[in-house]
């Protein structure tokens, strides 16, 4: 028996096809058997189809090499050998394989950014710019000292300087020699400190998601590792964020953990984002470019404050978007022929970092200040003029001239190692970046320059410096308009509001607004068939744009069949009813674009759209309305902190098209330290065909009411106080003298001033239960007024009354306290209300514009029940936009408001009966914000209110609209009479606050955030209840929802 050994290696893929030893012995015999080993993860099954010799064949010595070249090419091994054993004529093939570790899980690790705290846990070294050169490296090399090292060999050594000069020198023996002498606790904690400074993997912002940088890896999971992938997905990972507009990203391979876990680690370090830093308009005349950047939506220079990072790559195709902004703007200005003739891009490198990495590295190696200087001078000087590619002689000449001690030398080596590394780095991205800018900003009609430049001016910033190259053209003047063909709509109609006069500067936007207009005149009379044809006549040598139009009018035509499609939910009669056009009409435009407004309106629905067609002769058409359903059950969640409610949370799930039929349906739960409550409601905004809106509801609340009493201790039917007058406690009435200059001292009423109760901090409260059961009914007037009416009958009761002596309580025909928590039994109260509302606003979130008036009349106790009144009230806001910059989305808007609330007797009656708790009053945290813990004195509950807001918002630019600083002013006050007559309107008695905060707008849940100072009016100015500056004297208000 005679046997060969033939192999393949893995590093001979690329070479010539190996040389087999004494193959030709074998050349023509039969093939018995072939045989794989060393198999693990490979399958047979999948290998033996790619073999050109198989069992029964005769050997050829060229198709073995070729077998051995196929195994090899399915990347799963990392060493074939196939060993020949000839028996009696006849030969057995076994392949002995080495396989290649096979990756479960490709780790995405997002490399942390170091700090200075980051280096002083670390322990790290002197030299921080080394980071900076290889960290990968760095840890490499640790971690192989640290495993070639024995245990026996460690000593106690807490001297890093074994490492830090092991890391310069770079060479695996030096640094085994060098930390075989610390103590190998501390070597490995700081490799391990410097390792897991990474962002947790699965919760790591990288700005490339990691299924995109798997899907562009030719190392895949659950296939074989191959190495030679590792340099082209390394490579691919720098393109991808090239692209993405990020400059310096680092990607290193770490295939460490491959063979005892099958995890292969990406680890990435996200460079900076590259950002527009100029933006130049050239070749203008008379057009001013400031009002051109000012057209521009999507290229623009930095904003203010420099929220506005625009990453060029990313958004590549908004130049087309802004240049036709552009010439849009022009035309309006007259300018007809205004072109762009060429954008240039220079995208600038800023070497100063770089600058300042080496100099902090040539002052920790004991360079002289003047020595550092002369360094950094020269290679700016290289720097200028060489840019991407200096002359390696020149920086070596630079760096060494100077250079005297071994740490000096070696410091300038690193620095060397650092500069040319990047380099390479700097010279990848930008032949990536020229060609990605090349491709995404063809445009068949503009020349498009890219060029890249180095810079050491401490002035100019990396990024991109635009330039547009613009041809003006002359202006031209508008001339006349004559229509022709127009028969059935008038030409005095279709010129209506167009207001562009013979001789003025011809203004192309006014003139496609009147064509707009004319489309939509005929399309609103049912003309559908028509077509407006505009036919210019310029007067090229004086400049005048005069038009004829051809209007060719057609028939009327009527609809013929509507039909919905799409609603897979919403039941036909819920679209039907919206429609503002029916079968057998006239065909309207206006109105078939107000169905849509309040198909989209109803929130039922994703999109709508409307295609009309050709019906069943001329005439005719038929309209097809295509519905996309949307999503309509929201489930909410919240909270919220009063100094004197606590914490509260809340839930809430609610279905706006309950069952496909347009019902509204909510199921509320309201959980607070001193309240808790739950309610349901169900509703529709229709009843059948009929446009008014209808709810019922149910809801139930527990409440822990915190109350300063009055009391009656005599029983004399008076108001009286126990207080200090200096000669001891006595019992004052009121009507007696000062009786309103001093505080109830005996604030549990039991007639002794002395018991801890009595403290103005101790818990004193009353409970509350209620049941409320509630019936509305509303009507939408017109676009902005609506109209509606109420009707609830609720039961409370009271119990449980803690550090309050009851029997003592004053009561009177308006405050039963008393007589409510002795019975403690549930009693009705019942509500009738009517209300009417104006509403201009453009959005019920974060009005810019508009005025809400809304007036509302409330009847307590026509039905029956102890509280018997009539509150009046009525709230005016009004918000007005006092900057907006549309480029930008942004609106500077000053928002205010005035409250009116009066509480009189019912018709027949001669005064009103009430709760105390139906008083009006300010909850100081809407109202009058920062008073809240100061307005549950009976005092400040009345029969009467004002209530004043002012506010300036300010919207944070990038967050559209989402977050918004807020400035205010509050003012209210309350009076003991009811009735429009005696209102509270003296200034001076009012109650004030002011302050700032962050309005947190998001729907369903918005959030405000404020700080506010408590004010009174005094001798002629506002007087600070709270003095001083710092955030201790201010009053932290948080609120869901505001009050305008």
């Amino acid at each position: 028996m005679r046997k060969i050994s033939q192999s393949l290696m893995a590093a001979l893929v690329f070479l010539v096809c190996p040389v087999f030893l004494n193959a030709s012995d074998y050349q023509g015999k039969i093939i018995k058997e072939i045989h794989f080993f060393g198999l693990h993860n490979a399958e047979e099954d999948k290998l033996t189809p790619a073999l050109y010799l198989s069992q029964g064949m005769e050997f050829v010595d060229e198709k073995a090499s070729k077998d051995l070249k196929n195994l090899y090419e399915f990347g799963y091994f990392e060493n074939i050998r196939l060993e020949i054993i000839e028996e009696n004529g006849q030969l057995t093939l076994n392949y002995i394989v080495e396989e290649r570790p096979q990756i479960f899980k490709i780790e995405i690790r997002k490399k942390k950014t170091f700090d200075d705290e980051d280096y002083e846990i670390m322990g790290q070294f002197e030299y921080k710019a080394w980071d900076e050169i290889s960290i990968f490296d760095f840890e490499y090399h640790v971690l192989k000292a640290v495993q070639k090292r024995k245990m026996d060999e460690a000593k106690n050594q807490e001297d890093y300087e074994y490492i830090k000069k092991a890391y310069q020198k770079n060479e695996e023996d030096m640094i085994y020699e060098l930390t075989s002498d610390a103590d190998e606790d501390k070597v490995i904690e700081i490799f391990q400190s410097i390792h897991f400074q990474y962002e947790d993997p699965e919760d790591a912002s990288l700005e490339i998601k990691r299924k995109d940088i798997l899907k562009f890896m030719k190392n895949k999971e659950w296939e074989f590792y191959n190495p030679y992938y590792v340099k082209k997905d390394e490579k691919k990972i720098l393109e991808e964020y090239v692209k993405e507009g990020f400059a310096e990203t680092e990607a290193r391979t770490d295939d460490s953990l491959l063979k005892d876990s099958g995890v292969l680690v990406i680890e990435i370090k996200e460079g900076k984002k590259i950002n527009i830093q100029k933006l130049d308009i050239l070749g203008t005349g008379n057009i001013d470019p400031d009002d051109l950047k000012d057209t521009m939506e999507k290229i623009s220079e930095p904003r203010y404050l420099g929220i506005k990072d625009y990453q060029l790559p990313l958004f590549a195709n908004d130049f087309k978007e802004d240049k036709d902004k552009m010439i849009k703007f022009a035309k309006s200005q007259g300018y007809m022929k205004f072109k762009i003739d060429q954008i240039s891009v220079l995208v600038k490198y800023s070497f100063l970092e770089l600058m300042e990495r080496i100099g902090a590295v040539l002052e920790n190696a004991d360079f002289e200040g003047d020595k550092i200087e002369i360094i950094l001078d020269g290679l700016k000087k290289v720097f200028e003029t060489d840019g991407f590619n200096p002359d390696k002689a020149k920086i070596d000449s630079i760096l060494k001239s100077i250079a005297g001690t071994d740490e000096q030398k070696k410091a300038v080596e690193t620095i060397k190692t650092y500069i040319f590394n990047r380099l390479e780095l700097l010279n990848n991205e930008k032949t990536i970046l020229e060609k990605t800018l090349a491709e995404k900003l063809k445009m068949p009609d503009i020349k498009i320059e890219i060029k890249s430049e180095t810079t050491v001016h401490p002035e100019e910033e990396s990024g991109y410096y635009l330039s547009f190259k613009i041809e003006e053209g002359p202006q031209y003047t508008f001339g006349k308009i004559e229509l022709a063909g127009n028969e059935k709509i008038t030409t005095k109609s279709l010129f209506e509001g167009f207001d562009m006069e013979e001789g003025s500067v011809y203004n192309d936007t006014k003139f496609e607004e009147f064509m707009r207009n004319s489309y939509m005149s005929y399309q609103s009379n049912g003309f559908f068939y028509s077509k407006i044809t505009p036919i210019p006549k310029v007067d090229e040598e004086k400049k005048v744009i005069s038009y004829v139009i051809d209007i060719y009018e057609g028939e009327k035509v009527h609809i013929e069949n509507m039909y919905i499609i799409g609603n897979s939910k919403t039941e036909t009669p819920v679209i039907d009813r919206e429609f503002r056009i029916r079968e057998g009409e006239i065909y309207d435009f206006s109105k078939i674009l107000r169905t849509h407004e309040r198909l989209m309106k109803s929130q039922f629905f994703a999109n709508a759209e409307f295609e009309p067609k050709t019906g069943s002769e001329e005439g005719l058409i038929d309209l097809f309305w295509k519905v996309e359903e949307g999503k309509t059950g929201m489930l909410t969640m919240g909270g919220g902190y009063g100094t004197l409610s606590g914490f509260t949370l809340f839930g809430q799930i609610s279905e706006l098209n309950f069952l496909g039929k347009g019902y509204n349906l909510s199921f509320r739960g309201d959980y607070g330290q001193k309240s808790q409550s739950l309610s349901t409601s169900f509703g529709s905004r229709w009843i059948g065909y009929i446009p008014v809106s209808y709810s019922f509801s149910i809801s139930y609340k527990w409440a822990q009411n915190d109350v300063i009493p009055s009391y009656d201790r005599d029983h004399n039917g008076l108001i009286d106080k126990y207080y200090n007058n200096g000669s001891g406690m006595s019992l004052y009435n009121e009507g007696a003298s000062d009786f309103d200059n001093y505080s109830d001292e005996d604030r549990n009423g039991d007639g002794m001033a002395s018991s801890t109760a009595d403290a103005l901090d101790d818990e004193r409260y009353f409970k509350s239960q209620s049941l409320v059961f509630g019936l509305g009914f509303g009507y939408s007037i017109s676009e902005y007024w609506g109209a509606g009416a109420r009707q609830s009958l609720s039961f409370s009761k009271y119990y449980d009354a803690k550090n309050i002596t009851v029997d003592n309580l004053y009561e009177d025909d308006e405050y039963r306290l008393r007589t409510l928590l002795k019975t403690g039994k549930y009693e009705p109260v019942t509500q009738t209300g009517f209300s009417v509302s104006y509403d201009s606003t453009d959005n019920y979130l974060t009005p810019t514009k508009g005025i809400v008036f809304s007036p509302d009349v409330t009847f307590y106790g026509l039905q029956g029940g102890y509280n018997q009144f009539i509150n009046y009230s009525v709230d005016l806001s009004g918000y007005l936009t006092l900057k907006e910059i549309k480029k930008y989305k942004w609106n500077l808007v000053w928002a205010n408001h005035i409250g009116i609330s009066t509480i009189t007797a019912l018709p027949f009656k001669n005064s009103p009966k009430l709760y105390s708790e139906n008083r009006l009053d300010f909850d100081g945290i809407r109202e009058l914000r920062g008073w809240e813990n100061q307005l549950y004195d009976d005092k400040v509950k009345g029969l009467g209110k004002v209530s004043l807001g002012s506010e300036l918002r300010i919207p944070i630019p990038g967050t559209q609209n989402l977050l918004w600083w807020a400035f205010f002013f509050d003012g209210g006050n309350v009076s003991d009479k009811g009735g429009f007559d005696d209102l509270p309107l003296k200034l001076k008695d009012f109650y004030y606050s002011t302050g700032w905060g962050l309005k947190i707008e998001i729907p369903m849940f918005p959030i405000r955030l404020y700080f506010a100072k408590r004010l009174k009016w005094e001798d002629g100015f506002f007087k600070d209840q709270q003095p001083g500056l710092g955030l201790g004297n201010w009053t932290f208000v948080l609120s869901i929802a505001g009050f305008f």
